[in-house]
């Protein structure tokens, strides 16, 4: 049995009891969707005392919501777990290091107050590491990585680029990595769909720094493509800004986002 408790409207708190099936769990995978639709990210808190098992198809279907719904996973932002069972302890220590995006915490059940109060509490959202550089060209879209990329940062990227196809249809790309690294989140359909689309409407790729592999994918790739993809070494960028046709619009004040 699950049993929905009261808390705030962006953390979804419930309490399992006995035996879950997979048609309750639906009940569950559904709210989420409903909280996530009118939240940029959520919090959960589960009490497990009560939880004897699940049944093999729930398990199943949580692993296909799972799979299918991997980038609302990433807008999870807390999960506080109540439970005496250690075992949970050892799966949530794992789980945050797979999902470095949301943090999972596992409480005695003596101290469930404070687990909803943690669940619920707002959290800052980190600062952007992907920025856009201003250009003297707006058909050049130029951008700095200035530490691991994050779905929020392919969101924005994602986002400047589509308005700038809609205004120009082809456009050229500066991408300078001043820091490189990725979120697992980042490896979503998301990504995918907006590295399709840059095939279409970017006409030419300047890389700028990176690690040396960068510089080696950029020469394999561009014989290959109709868009032109050429690296550059971070002391050379001024030769980058010339290939791309444009210069930054504040050389001193440098990165704007």
């Amino acid at each position: 049995m699950i049993k929905f408790l009261a808390a705030p409207d962006d953390v979804i708190a419930i309490k399992l009891d006995q035996t879950i099936d997979a048609d309750e769990l639906k009940t569950v995978t559904n709210r989420i969707d409903e909280r996530l639709d009118q939240h940029e990210s959520i919090a959960m808190y589960l009490d497990l005392r009560g939880l004897e098992r699940l049944t093999l198809a729930a398990l199943l279907d949580d692993l296909r919501y799972s799979l299918r719904h991997i980038r609302d996973l990433t807008r999870i932002r807390r999960v506080a777990i109540v439970t005496r069972a250690r075992w949970i302890d050892v799966v949530a220590s794992w789980e945050n290091r797979l999902l470095p995006g949301m943090d999972i915490r596992v409480f005695d059940p003596e101290h469930r107050t404070q687990g909803l109060d943690w669940a619920s509490e707002e959290v800052e959202p980190p600062a952007p590491n992907l920025h856009r550089i201003a250009t003297d060209r707006d058909s050049v879209r130029a951008f700095a990585l200035t530490g691991p990329l994050r779905a929020a940062d392919i969101r924005l990227l994602s986002d400047d680029l589509d308005a700038a196809y809609a205004r120009h249809g082809t456009v050229r790309l500066l991408l300078r990595v001043e820091h490189y690294g990725l979120r697992p989140s980042v490896f979503t359909q998301n990504i995918v769909k907006m590295k399709l689309r840059a095939l279409q409407h970017v006409g030419a790729y300047a890389l700028v720094g990176g690690p040396d592999w960068m510089a080696g994918i950029a020469s394999l790739l561009n014989p290959l493509m109709a868009m032109e993809v050429r690296h550059f070494d971070l002391e050379d960028e001024a030769g980058a800004w010339e290939w791309i046709g444009a210069a930054p619009v504040d050389t001193s004040a440098g990165v704007v986002a």
